[in-house]
């Protein structure tokens, strides 16, 4: 069972296994409803999260005080790729000190480019992908990682071109059922209209996922088998506005070529 803790939103996803435990991909919630009141909402025991396996430790992905919780509430084992980790122990701040907490708790794994581990007793796939640093401002090549736990794949803010690239292809064999991607914006068009900085629109249109590129690699024979085998596809992390026509236009054009394409998956924000 695949649950979204802030449908539409950034990344908050539990995967809750036949054992009875619970992997959770990200951590950062509707404010509104908070990181503890999300968990009970959605049925999820805190002391049965067994993995938390961050995609990366930006403010939209990443709680501090959520993490602190976590690591009294549970026995959880965090994982996030070293990079991030490094970019984030050089700051001086509450987002800093959290990370500190949870590696010297000694219940941190820091991940380098692509593999396979157990974290906690699940194995886990993943791929470093390429997301921007808080400090130099810049992308990197493993600023980002997506991971694979069983049949569900967690893209964080990677973008869906990166996700049917070659360096993901760890995350993406066989077998994926349950993809949550990110798609912050429609089409390249949409982000050129928008009234953000350039900087801004440059890094919406190269570090996060564009709904034309899914339609793409959807139509793509190439990957006809991926999206043959999928069962839910679960839209993370919208940013275009208006946010409740984006997932109305998301759902529809993504439903209208699966039809298209003769694939059978339902396209869900809440999960599965």
């Amino acid at each position: 069972m695949v649950k979204v803790l802030n449908p539409g939103g950034s990344t908050a996803v539990v995967l809750s296994v036949p054992a009875g435990d619970h992997v959770l991909f990200d951590m950062q919630v509707s404010p509104a409803l908070g990181f503890q009141d999300a968990l009970a909402e959605a049925g999820v025991e805190a002391r049965r999260i067994s993995a938390v396996l961050l995609t990366h430790l930006h403010s939209d992905h990443f709680s501090p005080p959520a993490a602190r919780w976590l690591l009294k509430a549970s026995e959880c084992i965090f994982a996030v790729g070293r990079t991030p980790f490094e970019d984030v122990a050089a700051r001086q701040d509450d987002y800093s000190a959290a990370i500190a907490d949870i590696h010297d708790a000694g219940r941190l794994v820091l991940l380098d480019g692509s593999g396979r581990m157990e974290i906690n007793g699940h194995g886990v796939a993943y791929a470093s992908t390429t997301h921007g640093l808080s400090l130099k401002g810049v992308s990197h090549p493993q600023g980002n990682t997506a991971y694979r736990v069983r049949n569900v794949l967690v893209g964080g803010d990677t973008p869906v071109t990166q996700i049917f690239s070659p360096r993901a292809e760890c995350v993406r064999a066989p077998g994926v059922e349950v993809l949550c991607v990110n798609l912050a914006h429609f089409s390249r068009q949409d982000v050129a209209e928008q009234d953000y900085p350039e900087l801004r629109k440059h890094r919406w249109r190269t570090e996060h996922g564009m709904v034309e590129d899914l339609l793409a690699a959807m139509r793509s024979e190439e990957h006809s088998a991926f999206f043959r085998g999928l069962r839910t596809l679960i839209p993370c992390h919208v940013r275009r506005q208006p946010r409740d026509g984006s997932l109305q236009l998301y759902e529809r054009e993504i439903a209208g070529t699966a039809a298209e394409c003769g694939y059978c998956f339902e396209v869900s924000f809440g999960g599965c």
